[in-house]
């Protein structure tokens, strides 16, 4: 699955060979570095850089373990709209990828999903 937080991006797979573990991938190492540090530091593995890889720094973690950070992530959760958070957080480089793939993602939206008797503001406030 892809993961997308206040302190990062990151692709969570599991592992084949070893059904019970999680490997947690990014992009920017620097994202991975500030996840473990605020969630996981005790149950992730060190950061292993991996640049041949599709996403060159990657940590290890039981599924368990994982869970209990996911629970953590979502208690911080505290603002109203991601992308006007991550600019405040990340700044606005940061903002405008994410916004590229929220852009992207509303292709998957059928012309019908907005077919209703709401309004807009209404809509938005669901």
């Amino acid at each position: 699955m892809w993961l997308f937080t206040e302190v990062g991006f990151f692709s969570v797979v599991a592992i084949a060979k070893q059904p019970e573990v999680l490997m947690v991938r990014a992009r920017d190492p620097g994202d991975l570095k500030r996840f473990r540090e605020k969630y996981g530091k005790k149950v992730m593995s060190d950061i292993a850089y991996t640049p041949d890889n599709d996403y060159p720094a990657r940590v290890y973690v039981y599924k368990d373990a994982f869970a209990q950070v996911m629970a953590e992530v979502v208690k911080d959760l505290n603002y109203s709209n991601f992308k006007s958070h991550v600019e405040k957080v990340d700044g606005l480089d940061r903002e405008m990828l994410y916004s590229q793939v929220w852009y992207t993602m509303t292709r998957l939206e059928p012309e019908t999903a907005r077919d209703s008797k709401e309004t807009p503001k209404q809509r938005r406030h669901r």
